[in-house]
């Protein structure tokens, strides 16, 4: 079993006060960690602690760019394409963050609503 990073606590007030400001998020959790969904897709969330943006390839790759971004792996040498962990420097200044958040909610809001399965979202039970 991979051992994931818990979210910091600095990562978590970070992302609480993105998610706050934008009121079509829906928090929840992937990876256990705290994100933010639109519409079904994930949109931000938090891993240990750096701030993860999906933004689709075009995006990721022009974000990537950014000294100290990097392509998210929650998995060493897995790279989710699209998706970039932003650097530290950009997570931590509102005014830099802005334009890559509104950039992330713009790129998943014209994907197309995702069907929600039945189950999901429910308490899993431990019992075997």
């Amino acid at each position: 079993m991979v051992k994931l990073p818990a979210a910091s606590a600095g990562a978590v007030a970070r992302f609480e006060e993105i998610a706050r400001s934008e009121p079509r998020l829906e928090v929840r959790r992937m990876f256990g960690q705290p994100s933010a969904f639109l519409s079904g897709h994930f949109c931000l969330g938090t891993f240990g602690g750096e701030l993860v943006l999906r933004l689709g390839p075009k995006g990721a790759d022009e974000a990537g760019r950014l000294p100290g971004a990097h392509p998210f792996s929650p998995m060493a040498g897995r790279s989710m394409a699209g998706y970039i962990a932003l650097p530290p420097a950009i997570f931590e200044d509102p005014t830099a963050l802005r334009p890559w958040v509104e950039r992330a909610i713009r790129f998943v809001g014209d994907l197309p609503p995702k069907e929600r399965r039945p189950g999901r979202g429910r308490p899993r039970s431990n019992a075997r």
